[in-house]
Protein backbone atom coordinates (compact mmCIF):
# COMPACT_ATOMS: atom_id res chain seq x y z
CA UNK A 1 0.00 0.00 0.00
CA UNK A 2 1.34 3.27 -0.69
CA UNK A 3 1.54 5.99 1.54
CA UNK A 4 1.49 9.12 -0.38
CA UNK A 5 -0.99 9.76 -3.78
CA UNK A 6 1.62 11.05 -6.58
CA UNK A 7 0.98 14.77 -5.48
CA UNK A 8 1.54 14.07 -1.98
CA UNK A 9 4.83 12.27 -2.76
CA UNK A 10 6.00 15.02 -4.63
CA UNK A 11 5.17 17.81 -2.07
CA UNK A 12 6.68 15.17 0.65
CA UNK A 13 9.86 14.95 -0.85
CA UNK A 14 10.09 18.73 -1.13
CA UNK A 15 9.97 18.94 2.60
CA UNK A 16 12.15 16.14 3.44
CA UNK A 17 14.72 17.82 1.14
CA UNK A 18 14.10 20.66 3.30
CA UNK A 19 14.35 18.93 6.47
CA UNK A 20 17.95 17.64 5.23
CA UNK A 21 19.43 20.28 3.14
CA UNK A 22 21.49 23.31 3.89
CA UNK A 23 19.32 26.00 4.66
CA UNK A 24 21.64 29.01 3.66
CA UNK A 25 21.76 27.76 -0.09
CA UNK A 26 19.33 28.35 -3.22
CA UNK A 27 18.27 24.70 -3.03
CA UNK A 28 16.16 25.97 0.38
CA UNK A 29 14.14 28.04 -1.36
CA UNK A 30 13.61 26.11 -4.39
CA UNK A 31 12.46 23.61 -2.73
CA UNK A 32 9.98 25.46 -0.68
CA UNK A 33 8.54 27.04 -3.69
CA UNK A 34 8.19 23.31 -4.86
CA UNK A 35 5.89 22.47 -1.90
CA UNK A 36 4.01 25.60 -1.28
CA UNK A 37 3.01 26.49 -4.97
CA UNK A 38 0.82 29.33 -4.62
CA UNK A 39 1.34 29.24 -0.72
CA UNK A 40 5.00 30.06 -1.46
CA UNK A 41 6.29 33.52 -0.25
CA UNK A 42 9.10 34.77 -2.10
CA UNK A 43 11.91 36.62 -0.35
CA UNK A 44 14.79 36.57 -2.03
CA UNK A 45 17.15 34.36 -3.44
CA UNK A 46 18.98 33.43 -0.48
CA UNK A 47 18.16 34.12 3.44
CA UNK A 48 18.54 37.90 4.35
CA UNK A 49 19.46 37.81 8.41
CA UNK A 50 18.60 41.36 9.66
CA UNK A 51 20.14 41.80 13.34
CA UNK A 52 17.31 40.89 15.82
CA UNK A 53 15.04 38.87 13.18
CA UNK A 54 12.93 35.93 14.40
CA UNK A 55 13.11 32.47 13.02
CA UNK A 56 9.78 33.38 11.28
CA UNK A 57 10.95 36.41 9.45
CA UNK A 58 13.87 34.83 8.47
CA UNK A 59 12.12 31.94 7.35
CA UNK A 60 8.46 32.90 6.24
CA UNK A 61 7.16 30.12 4.81
CA UNK A 62 7.79 27.86 8.05
CA UNK A 63 4.59 28.03 9.20
CA UNK A 64 2.74 26.82 6.02
CA UNK A 65 5.55 23.94 4.92
CA UNK A 66 4.93 23.08 9.21
CA UNK A 67 1.25 22.54 8.57
CA UNK A 68 1.62 20.84 5.40
CA UNK A 69 4.00 18.84 7.01
CA UNK A 70 1.61 18.11 9.73
CA UNK A 71 -1.09 17.01 7.46
CA UNK A 72 0.52 14.65 5.79
CA UNK A 73 1.83 12.63 8.49
CA UNK A 74 -1.31 12.83 10.18
CA UNK A 75 -2.70 11.19 7.24
CA UNK A 76 0.25 8.53 6.56
CA UNK A 77 -0.02 7.69 9.71
CA UNK A 78 -4.10 6.80 9.61
CA UNK A 79 -2.72 4.20 6.36
CA UNK A 80 0.07 2.93 8.30
CA UNK A 81 -2.55 1.63 11.30
CA UNK A 82 -4.28 -0.67 8.57
CA UNK A 83 -1.62 -3.17 8.79
CA UNK A 84 -0.93 -3.08 5.21
CA UNK A 85 2.35 -3.39 3.85
CA UNK A 86 4.18 -0.26 2.38
CA UNK A 87 6.96 0.33 0.25
CA UNK A 88 10.51 0.81 1.84
CA UNK A 89 10.78 4.46 -0.22
CA UNK A 90 7.83 5.84 1.55
CA UNK A 91 8.21 4.74 5.12
CA UNK A 92 11.32 6.55 5.00
CA UNK A 93 9.38 9.41 3.64
CA UNK A 94 6.83 9.08 6.14
CA UNK A 95 10.06 8.88 8.88
CA UNK A 96 11.66 12.80 7.39
CA UNK A 97 8.37 14.09 7.22
CA UNK A 98 7.70 13.04 11.14
CA UNK A 99 11.65 14.82 11.80
CA UNK A 100 10.72 18.13 10.16
CA UNK A 101 7.51 18.06 12.09
CA UNK A 102 8.85 17.37 15.55
CA UNK A 103 12.41 19.47 14.80
CA UNK A 104 9.48 22.34 14.57
CA UNK A 105 7.14 21.44 16.93
CA UNK A 106 9.92 21.21 19.74
CA UNK A 107 12.59 24.25 18.42
CA UNK A 108 11.22 26.56 20.77
CA UNK A 109 11.67 24.05 23.98
CA UNK A 110 15.19 23.13 22.72
CA UNK A 111 16.36 26.58 21.94
CA UNK A 112 15.89 27.81 25.24
CA UNK A 113 18.72 26.40 27.35
CA UNK A 114 20.98 27.90 24.02
CA UNK A 115 19.46 31.95 24.92
CA UNK A 116 20.16 31.32 28.78
CA UNK A 117 24.53 29.59 28.25
CA UNK A 118 25.40 30.60 24.29
CA UNK A 119 28.46 32.24 24.81
CA UNK A 120 29.73 31.04 28.04
CA UNK A 121 32.64 28.96 27.09
CA UNK A 122 31.62 25.81 29.22
CA UNK A 123 27.44 24.88 29.00
CA UNK A 124 25.03 22.22 28.14
CA UNK A 125 21.90 22.11 28.32
CA UNK A 126 18.84 21.13 30.86
CA UNK A 127 16.70 19.38 28.33
CA UNK A 128 13.35 19.74 29.76
CA UNK A 129 12.03 19.43 26.55
CA UNK A 130 12.47 16.06 26.60
CA UNK A 131 9.31 14.32 28.15
CA UNK A 132 7.32 16.55 25.65
CA UNK A 133 9.26 15.31 22.90
CA UNK A 134 9.50 11.48 23.61
CA UNK A 135 5.67 11.40 23.74
CA UNK A 136 5.67 12.51 20.84
CA UNK A 137 8.28 10.46 19.28
CA UNK A 138 6.32 7.36 20.11
CA UNK A 139 2.77 8.90 18.88
CA UNK A 140 3.99 8.81 15.48
CA UNK A 141 6.92 6.11 15.46
CA UNK A 142 4.47 3.42 17.41
CA UNK A 143 2.14 1.67 15.68
CA UNK A 144 -0.02 -0.61 17.58
CA UNK A 145 1.14 -4.47 16.67
CA UNK A 146 4.29 -3.24 14.37
CA UNK A 147 8.20 -2.38 14.32
CA UNK A 148 9.19 0.38 15.47
CA UNK A 149 8.60 2.88 12.16
CA UNK A 150 12.42 4.51 12.40
CA UNK A 151 16.08 4.03 12.43
CA UNK A 152 16.37 6.94 14.68
CA UNK A 153 16.80 6.40 18.29
CA UNK A 154 14.93 9.31 20.04
CA UNK A 155 17.34 10.33 22.75
CA UNK A 156 19.83 10.89 19.73
CA UNK A 157 17.52 12.53 17.64
CA UNK A 158 16.95 15.12 20.73
CA UNK A 159 20.35 15.18 20.56
CA UNK A 160 20.69 16.54 16.55
CA UNK A 161 18.37 18.84 17.53
CA UNK A 162 19.95 20.46 19.76
CA UNK A 163 22.63 20.82 18.01
CA UNK A 164 21.16 22.03 14.84
CA UNK A 165 18.88 24.79 17.17
CA UNK A 166 22.75 25.58 18.50
CA UNK A 167 24.19 25.95 15.05
CA UNK A 168 21.25 28.23 13.93
CA UNK A 169 21.55 30.39 16.96
CA UNK A 170 25.63 30.89 16.03
CA UNK A 171 24.89 31.34 12.69
CA UNK A 172 22.37 33.81 12.78
CA UNK A 173 23.57 35.37 15.70
CA UNK A 174 27.10 36.63 14.02
CA UNK A 175 26.90 36.79 10.46
CA UNK A 176 24.15 39.33 9.37
CA UNK A 177 23.46 40.45 5.62
CA UNK A 178 22.03 38.96 2.65
CA UNK A 179 25.44 39.31 0.24
CA UNK A 180 26.97 36.16 -1.67
CA UNK A 181 29.79 35.96 -0.10
CA UNK A 182 27.64 36.20 3.68
CA UNK A 183 25.57 33.55 2.40
CA UNK A 184 27.93 31.60 1.11
CA UNK A 185 30.18 31.92 4.11
CA UNK A 186 26.91 30.73 6.31
CA UNK A 187 26.17 27.75 4.42
CA UNK A 188 30.08 26.65 4.90
CA UNK A 189 29.40 26.95 8.51
CA UNK A 190 26.53 24.63 8.45
CA UNK A 191 28.33 21.95 6.21
CA UNK A 192 31.60 22.33 8.56
CA UNK A 193 29.30 21.26 11.43
CA UNK A 194 26.99 18.95 9.87
CA UNK A 195 28.95 18.03 6.65
CA UNK A 196 26.98 18.43 2.78
CA UNK A 197 24.63 15.61 3.66
CA UNK A 198 23.01 15.56 7.36
CA UNK A 199 21.14 12.10 7.01
CA UNK A 200 24.93 10.58 6.96
CA UNK A 201 25.74 12.48 9.65
CA UNK A 202 22.81 11.93 11.87
CA UNK A 203 23.59 7.81 11.07
CA UNK A 204 27.19 7.24 11.43
CA UNK A 205 29.48 10.60 11.31
CA UNK A 206 28.05 12.63 14.59
CA UNK A 207 31.11 11.58 16.90
CA UNK A 208 33.62 11.74 14.59
CA UNK A 209 33.47 14.98 13.29
CA UNK A 210 35.57 16.39 16.41
CA UNK A 211 38.43 14.31 14.76
CA UNK A 212 38.47 16.55 11.58
CA UNK A 213 40.07 19.90 12.15
CA UNK A 214 38.76 23.09 10.45
CA UNK A 215 40.91 25.66 9.13
CA UNK A 216 39.60 29.12 8.64
CA UNK A 217 41.49 31.29 6.49
CA UNK A 218 40.95 35.29 5.37
CA UNK A 219 42.13 38.56 5.55
CA UNK A 220 42.52 40.23 9.27
CA UNK A 221 39.87 41.49 10.95
CA UNK A 222 36.95 39.72 8.88
CA UNK A 223 35.10 37.44 11.74
CA UNK A 224 37.36 34.54 11.90
CA UNK A 225 37.12 34.15 15.25
CA UNK A 226 33.57 34.29 15.08
CA UNK A 227 33.39 31.18 12.09
CA UNK A 228 35.17 29.16 15.38
CA UNK A 229 33.26 30.19 17.48
CA UNK A 230 29.76 29.25 15.79
CA UNK A 231 31.62 25.94 15.25
CA UNK A 232 33.31 25.02 18.25
CA UNK A 233 30.07 25.96 20.32
CA UNK A 234 28.00 23.67 17.94
CA UNK A 235 29.62 20.42 18.41
CA UNK A 236 27.37 17.02 18.94
CA UNK A 237 26.59 16.85 22.74
CA UNK A 238 24.93 13.38 23.67
CA UNK A 239 21.96 13.17 25.46
CA UNK A 240 21.26 11.31 28.56
CA UNK A 241 17.47 10.53 29.30
CA UNK A 242 18.16 10.00 32.90
CA UNK A 243 19.31 12.60 33.48
CA UNK A 244 17.11 14.54 31.73
CA UNK A 245 20.95 17.05 30.74
CA UNK A 246 23.22 16.70 28.01
CA UNK A 247 27.28 16.30 27.85
CA UNK A 248 28.71 19.68 28.03
CA UNK A 249 30.21 22.05 25.03
CA UNK A 250 33.41 23.26 25.96
CA UNK A 251 35.08 26.14 23.78
CA UNK A 252 38.50 27.50 24.65
CA UNK A 253 40.07 30.52 22.27
CA UNK A 254 43.82 30.76 22.32
CA UNK A 255 45.77 33.35 20.25
CA UNK A 256 48.98 32.44 19.47
CA UNK A 257 50.96 35.23 18.37
CA UNK A 258 50.00 36.90 22.24
CA UNK A 259 52.77 34.54 23.60
CA UNK A 260 56.57 35.18 22.95
CA UNK A 261 57.63 32.18 20.52
CA UNK A 262 59.49 30.62 23.50
CA UNK A 263 56.55 30.25 25.38
CA UNK A 264 53.78 29.04 22.88
CA UNK A 265 55.25 25.35 23.58
CA UNK A 266 54.73 25.40 27.52
CA UNK A 267 51.18 27.35 27.16
CA UNK A 268 49.83 24.68 24.43
CA UNK A 269 51.31 21.45 25.93
CA UNK A 270 52.04 22.09 29.57
CA UNK A 271 55.43 21.63 31.77
CA UNK A 272 56.81 19.12 34.09
CA UNK A 273 58.77 20.70 37.15
CA UNK A 274 62.51 21.21 36.24
CA UNK A 275 62.04 21.33 31.91
CA UNK A 276 63.47 24.83 31.93
CA UNK A 277 64.29 27.32 35.13
CA UNK A 278 61.09 28.08 37.22
CA UNK A 279 59.07 25.21 35.10
CA UNK A 280 56.28 23.57 37.28
CA UNK A 281 54.00 20.65 36.82
CA UNK A 282 51.34 22.93 34.82
CA UNK A 283 48.79 21.81 32.36
CA UNK A 284 48.75 23.62 28.79
CA UNK A 285 45.63 24.67 26.84
CA UNK A 286 45.57 21.54 24.92
CA UNK A 287 45.04 19.24 28.13
CA UNK A 288 42.51 21.56 29.78
CA UNK A 289 40.60 21.60 26.30
CA UNK A 290 40.77 18.27 24.61
CA UNK A 291 41.68 15.63 27.71
CA UNK A 292 39.50 13.06 27.68
CA UNK A 293 36.37 13.95 30.91
CA UNK A 294 33.36 12.59 31.53
CA UNK A 295 29.98 14.04 29.64
CA UNK A 296 31.68 16.93 27.44
CA UNK A 297 33.23 17.27 24.23
CA UNK A 298 35.83 19.85 23.74
CA UNK A 299 36.94 22.83 21.22
CA UNK A 300 40.31 24.61 20.65
CA UNK A 301 40.78 27.60 18.74
CA UNK A 302 44.32 28.31 17.52
CA UNK A 303 44.34 31.43 16.41
CA UNK A 304 47.39 33.00 14.12
CA UNK A 305 48.35 29.22 13.06
CA UNK A 306 50.53 30.77 10.88
CA UNK A 307 52.47 32.55 12.79
CA UNK A 308 53.99 29.29 14.39
CA UNK A 309 57.40 27.88 14.38
CA UNK A 310 58.55 24.64 12.94
CA UNK A 311 59.44 22.88 15.87
CA UNK A 312 55.75 23.72 17.15
CA UNK A 313 53.84 23.05 14.02
CA UNK A 314 55.93 19.11 14.27
CA UNK A 315 54.28 19.00 17.85
CA UNK A 316 51.12 20.19 17.11
CA UNK A 317 50.99 17.81 13.55
CA UNK A 318 51.39 14.83 15.87
CA UNK A 319 48.55 15.85 17.73
CA UNK A 320 46.46 16.18 14.69
CA UNK A 321 47.53 13.14 13.59
CA UNK A 322 47.70 10.66 16.33
CA UNK A 323 45.45 12.56 19.20
CA UNK A 324 48.54 12.35 21.40
CA UNK A 325 50.78 14.88 23.22
CA UNK A 326 53.47 15.33 26.05
CA UNK A 327 54.39 17.84 28.28
CA UNK A 328 57.12 20.18 27.72
CA UNK A 329 60.34 17.92 29.36
CA UNK A 330 58.14 14.88 30.20
CA UNK A 331 59.70 11.54 29.73
CA UNK A 332 56.89 9.20 30.21
CA UNK A 333 56.49 6.97 27.39
CA UNK A 334 52.63 6.99 27.33
CA UNK A 335 51.80 10.00 26.14
CA UNK A 336 48.94 12.29 27.32
CA UNK A 337 45.64 12.03 24.76
CA UNK A 338 43.77 14.39 22.93
CA UNK A 339 40.36 13.81 22.10
CA UNK A 340 38.88 17.35 21.07
CA UNK A 341 38.22 19.44 18.40
CA UNK A 342 40.72 21.86 17.18
CA UNK A 343 39.93 25.05 14.98
CA UNK A 344 42.72 26.77 13.82
CA UNK A 345 42.69 30.61 11.74
CA UNK A 346 45.20 32.46 9.83
CA UNK A 347 45.47 35.35 7.77
CA UNK A 348 48.39 34.36 6.00
CA UNK A 349 48.74 32.66 2.38
CA UNK A 350 49.52 29.27 4.03
CA UNK A 351 50.62 27.97 -0.15
CA UNK A 352 53.21 31.29 -0.18
CA UNK A 353 54.75 30.22 3.52
CA UNK A 354 54.84 26.75 2.67
CA UNK A 355 56.72 27.83 -1.17
CA UNK A 356 59.21 30.27 1.63
CA UNK A 357 59.80 27.12 3.42
CA UNK A 358 57.70 28.88 6.56
CA UNK A 359 55.45 26.35 7.22
CA UNK A 360 55.37 22.96 6.72
CA UNK A 361 53.69 21.18 3.87
CA UNK A 362 52.98 17.90 6.26
CA UNK A 363 51.42 20.12 9.01
CA UNK A 364 49.04 21.96 6.19
CA UNK A 365 47.43 18.78 4.72
CA UNK A 366 46.97 17.76 8.08
CA UNK A 367 45.15 20.97 8.56
CA UNK A 368 43.10 21.42 5.24
CA UNK A 369 40.53 18.33 5.46
CA UNK A 370 37.67 21.48 6.04
CA UNK A 371 38.49 24.83 5.07
CA UNK A 372 36.59 28.05 5.35
CA UNK A 373 37.61 31.38 4.18
CA UNK A 374 36.14 34.58 5.61
CA UNK A 375 35.24 37.30 3.10
CA UNK A 376 36.18 40.80 3.18
CA UNK A 377 33.81 43.57 4.49
CA UNK A 378 34.21 45.26 1.13
CA UNK A 379 33.36 42.48 -0.71
CA UNK A 380 30.23 42.25 1.56
CA UNK A 381 29.02 45.57 0.55
CA UNK A 382 29.88 46.32 -2.53
CA UNK A 383 27.59 42.86 -3.23
CA UNK A 384 25.07 44.43 -1.58
CA UNK A 385 25.15 47.77 0.15
CA UNK A 386 21.95 47.76 1.77
CA UNK A 387 23.23 44.99 4.23
CA UNK A 388 25.41 48.28 6.05
CA UNK A 389 22.67 49.28 8.60
CA UNK A 390 22.57 45.44 9.98
CA UNK A 391 26.18 45.25 9.95
CA UNK A 392 26.37 48.66 11.99
CA UNK A 393 23.68 47.91 14.26
CA UNK A 394 25.13 44.28 15.49
CA UNK A 395 28.56 46.02 16.02
CA UNK A 396 26.95 48.76 17.89
CA UNK A 397 25.19 46.37 20.26
CA UNK A 398 28.02 43.26 20.37
CA UNK A 399 30.71 45.17 20.08
CA UNK A 400 30.90 49.04 20.84
CA UNK A 401 28.91 48.76 23.73
CA UNK A 402 28.85 45.81 25.32
CA UNK A 403 26.98 46.46 28.95
CA UNK A 404 27.71 43.12 30.37
CA UNK A 405 31.54 44.15 30.50
CA UNK A 406 30.83 46.92 32.46
CA UNK A 407 27.82 45.79 34.48
CA UNK A 408 25.34 48.27 33.04
CA UNK A 409 21.95 48.25 32.17
CA UNK A 410 21.94 47.16 28.09
CA UNK A 411 21.71 50.17 25.30
CA UNK A 412 18.05 51.34 24.98
CA UNK A 413 16.29 50.97 21.33
CA UNK A 414 15.97 54.46 20.71
CA UNK A 415 19.83 55.38 21.48
CA UNK A 416 21.02 52.21 19.55
CA UNK A 417 18.78 53.56 16.31
CA UNK A 418 19.94 57.36 17.14
CA UNK A 419 23.71 56.38 16.79
CA UNK A 420 22.91 53.69 14.03
CA UNK A 421 21.18 56.80 12.25
CA UNK A 422 24.55 58.79 12.87
CA UNK A 423 26.68 56.15 11.62
CA UNK A 424 24.90 55.10 8.87
CA UNK A 425 24.45 59.00 7.42
CA UNK A 426 27.88 59.99 7.68
CA UNK A 427 29.35 56.76 6.25
CA UNK A 428 27.03 57.48 3.19
CA UNK A 429 28.30 61.40 3.03
CA UNK A 430 32.11 60.90 3.66
CA UNK A 431 32.56 57.20 2.30
CA UNK A 432 31.01 56.67 -0.31
CA UNK A 433 29.95 53.38 -0.97
CA UNK A 434 32.62 52.40 -2.74
CA UNK A 435 35.42 52.58 -0.14
CA UNK A 436 36.74 49.04 0.60
CA UNK A 437 36.95 48.91 4.17
CA UNK A 438 40.55 47.49 4.32
CA UNK A 439 40.59 46.87 7.99
CA UNK A 440 37.30 44.87 7.85
CA UNK A 441 35.32 44.83 10.46
CA UNK A 442 37.52 45.57 12.71
CA UNK A 443 37.84 49.14 11.08
CA UNK A 444 34.30 49.52 10.93
CA UNK A 445 33.83 48.75 14.54
CA UNK A 446 36.33 51.52 15.35
CA UNK A 447 34.92 54.26 12.59
CA UNK A 448 31.31 53.48 14.76
CA UNK A 449 33.74 54.73 18.13
CA UNK A 450 35.03 57.53 16.29
CA UNK A 451 31.57 58.97 15.36
CA UNK A 452 30.35 58.22 18.34
CA UNK A 453 32.87 60.12 20.48
CA UNK A 454 33.93 62.90 17.93
CA UNK A 455 31.38 62.94 15.08
CA UNK A 456 34.60 62.02 12.66
CA UNK A 457 36.68 59.39 11.56
CA UNK A 458 39.81 59.63 9.04
CA UNK A 459 40.57 56.34 7.07
CA UNK A 460 44.46 55.77 7.59
CA UNK A 461 46.31 56.02 4.23
CA UNK A 462 42.73 57.25 2.07
CA UNK A 463 43.46 58.97 -1.24
CA UNK A 464 40.74 61.68 -0.26
CA UNK A 465 40.99 62.29 2.85
CA UNK A 466 37.89 62.74 5.05
CA UNK A 467 39.05 66.23 5.84
CA UNK A 468 38.63 67.23 2.61
CA UNK A 469 35.41 65.72 1.88
CA UNK A 470 33.83 67.92 4.58
CA UNK A 471 35.60 71.30 3.72
CA UNK A 472 33.70 70.58 0.32
CA UNK A 473 30.41 69.52 2.07
CA UNK A 474 30.80 72.71 3.35
CA UNK A 475 31.03 74.88 0.50
CA UNK A 476 28.45 72.91 -1.19
CA UNK A 477 26.08 73.54 2.20
CA UNK A 478 26.96 77.55 1.50
CA UNK A 479 25.56 76.89 -2.02
CA UNK A 480 22.78 75.45 -0.88
CA UNK A 481 21.75 78.19 1.50
CA UNK A 482 22.75 80.71 -0.93
CA UNK A 483 25.28 82.59 1.77
CA UNK A 484 28.43 82.86 -0.54
CA UNK A 485 28.76 85.97 -2.47
CA UNK A 486 29.89 85.59 -6.23
CA UNK A 487 33.82 86.32 -5.22
CA UNK A 488 33.54 84.26 -2.05
CA UNK A 489 31.60 81.49 -4.41
CA UNK A 490 34.31 81.59 -7.68
CA UNK A 491 37.21 82.07 -5.42
CA UNK A 492 36.21 78.69 -3.38
CA UNK A 493 35.20 76.95 -6.49
CA UNK A 494 38.55 78.30 -8.25
CA UNK A 495 40.51 76.13 -5.42
CA UNK A 496 38.73 73.43 -5.61
CA UNK A 497 39.37 72.58 -9.11
CA UNK A 498 43.31 73.87 -8.66
CA UNK A 499 43.70 71.65 -5.97
CA UNK A 500 42.57 68.92 -8.11
CA UNK A 501 44.18 69.71 -11.43
CA UNK A 502 47.37 70.41 -9.56
CA UNK A 503 48.43 73.59 -11.56
CA UNK A 504 47.13 76.67 -12.77
CA UNK A 505 47.54 75.93 -16.32
CA UNK A 506 45.55 72.60 -15.81
CA UNK A 507 42.62 74.58 -13.41
CA UNK A 508 42.69 77.63 -16.20
CA UNK A 509 42.01 74.98 -18.96
CA UNK A 510 39.17 73.43 -16.88
CA UNK A 511 37.90 76.49 -15.86
CA UNK A 512 37.99 78.45 -19.23
CA UNK A 513 39.76 81.55 -17.88
CA UNK A 514 43.61 82.77 -18.04
CA UNK A 515 45.67 81.33 -15.76
CA UNK A 516 46.00 84.80 -13.83
CA UNK A 517 42.69 84.99 -13.18
CA UNK A 518 42.58 81.91 -11.00
CA UNK A 519 45.57 83.16 -9.11
CA UNK A 520 43.68 86.58 -8.69
CA UNK A 521 40.54 84.95 -7.20
CA UNK A 522 41.59 81.78 -5.62
CA UNK A 523 40.47 81.91 -1.59
CA UNK A 524 43.94 80.89 -0.49
CA UNK A 525 42.64 79.88 2.87
CA UNK A 526 39.78 77.27 1.58
CA UNK A 527 42.86 76.05 -1.09
CA UNK A 528 45.03 75.43 1.78
CA UNK A 529 42.90 73.85 4.13
CA UNK A 530 42.06 71.14 0.89
CA UNK A 531 46.26 70.79 0.59
CA UNK A 532 46.33 69.99 4.16
CA UNK A 533 43.42 67.61 4.10
CA UNK A 534 44.56 65.58 1.33
CA UNK A 535 48.54 65.62 2.77
CA UNK A 536 50.01 67.19 -0.99
CA UNK A 537 51.62 70.39 -1.48
CA UNK A 538 49.79 73.32 -2.58
CA UNK A 539 49.70 73.44 -6.26
CA UNK A 540 52.89 75.52 -7.76
CA UNK A 541 52.14 79.30 -8.27
CA UNK A 542 53.85 78.93 -11.61
CA UNK A 543 52.26 78.25 -14.99
CA UNK A 544 53.77 75.05 -15.61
Amino acid sequence: MDLFSEDERRVAEAVAGIAFGNPFLPERIALEKQALGLKFVAAGDVIVVRDGASYDELFPNVRELHRLAKALTADARQRLRSGHGVPEHDRSLYEDLVCYVLYNRHLSLVNEPIRKAMGSPRWGGPGEGWPAFRADFDSYFEIPGRTLLTRHRPEHLFAVFFQIARAFHAIFENFVGGSKPTSQLRAAVWQSIFTHDLRRYMRALYHHMVDIPTLITGPSGSGKELVARAVGQSLYTEFNPGKKGFAENRYSALNLSAFAPTLVEAELFGTVRGAFSGATDRAGWLEECGCPGPDRVNAIFLDEIGELDEAIQVKLLRVLQDRSFSRVGETSKVPRKFQGKVIAATNRDLAAAMCAGRFRPDFYYRLCADVIMTPALGDQLADRPEDLPDIVRYIIKRRVLRSESAGSEPLADEEIKSLLDEVVAWIGRHLKGAYPWPGNFRELEQCVRNLMIRNHYQPPGSAEPVAAVEAVEAFLGEVRDGSLTSAGLLGKYYAWVLSRTGTYVAASKQLGVDWRVVRKRIDLNFLQLLSKATGSASPSQSRA
